[in-house]
């Protein structure tokens, strides 16, 4: 329930950003830009969370006479009371959820360097410059990444991960974590985030607030 109301509530305010950027052209400023490419993103999270509620893939991936899952010839979890529908709706669901997410991540880390450069570094041609890259870099790593999780089979239900729902594997069912998938697949730009967006932030704020002191004393002096 709890999960349903925020990915509810993620959808409305995401759909209410993109629609304001897109009708209210006097908004249309890059770092608008990029905050639509945010809410975009986070919306389909937010989509692909109701999907994996709305299918509650748990149940067909847990059989109801015992708390084992069934193991396929090649060790991968699959259902164990289900057609291959569900196996079709948990592939789709978990390598929607996951592109979007490393997605947002991602245009999350571009407006931080974004605003660090055009405002830090007054480089506004540079800023421009970067923008042209962070739409290869934000769409293109989201599905390269998905698609190499899907060819190593590392995209459907796991026991070990989320339950509920679908998504990248990086537990297999011998409990052996899987340590390159599990740092390029997810950990490595969630890291990125935390260290990049603080000290990016940071940085511009203290800039900010040196300029402003700066006039302050050049207009009392």
């Amino acid at each position: 329930a709890v999960v349903g109301l925020t990915s509810a509530l993620s959808i409305v305010g995401s759909l209410l950003i993109i629609l304001s950027y897109l009708c209210f052209k006097d908004l249309r400023t890059k770092a608008r830009e990029i905050l639509m490419h945010i809410s975009f993103m986070d919306m389909g999270v937010g989509l692909s969370n109701l999907v994996g509620i709305g299918v509650n893939f748990t149940k067909y991936y847990t059989c109801f006479n015992s708390t084992h899952v069934h193991l396929g010839n090649d060790d991968s979890i699959t259902p164990c009371n289900s057609s291959s529908l569900i196996q079709g709706l948990c592939l789709a669901q978990g390598s929607l959820a996951t592109s979007f997410t490393i997605g947002s991540v991602l245009w999350t880390i571009c407006l931080s360097m974004y605003l660090f450069i055009l405002i830090s570094q007054k480089g506004t041609r540079e800023a421009k410059i970067f923008m042209r890259f962070a739409y290869f870099f934000c769409y293109l790593i989201p599905v390269g990444l998905i698609v190499w999780l899907n060819l190593t089979k590392r995209v459907g239900y796991s026991p070990f991960e989320s339950t509920g729902w679908c998504g990248a594997i990086f537990v297999l069912p011998n409990k052996k974590r899987e340590i390159v998938a599990s740092i390029f697949g997810y950990n490595l730009w969630m890291a990125l985030t935390f260290v990049l967006v603080p000290v990016l932030s940071i940085s511009t704020h203290i800039y900010i607030r040196d300029e402003v002191c700066i006039m302050s004393c050049n207009a009392c002096g």
